[in-house]
């Protein structure tokens, strides 16, 4: 995504964090992830029980 300031992720996603990096030229942090769907139930489920309330 070369040349993007901003991403925007659904509320639904789940990320694994791959890596974390200083990059020292530019002075940020470089966070790698990667989309699982690991904990999709507990996020149906919580969704659902908040709609409940």
């Amino acid at each position: 995504m070369k040349g993007e300031q901003e991403v925007l992720f659904g509320l639904g996603t789940t990320f694994k964090v791959e890596s974390i990096e200083m990059d020292e030229a530019l002075n940020l942090w470089r966070i790698r992830l990667i989309t699982t769907d690991e904990g999709a139930q507990q996020t149906h489920d919580y969704i659902q029980a908040q709609k409940e309330m």
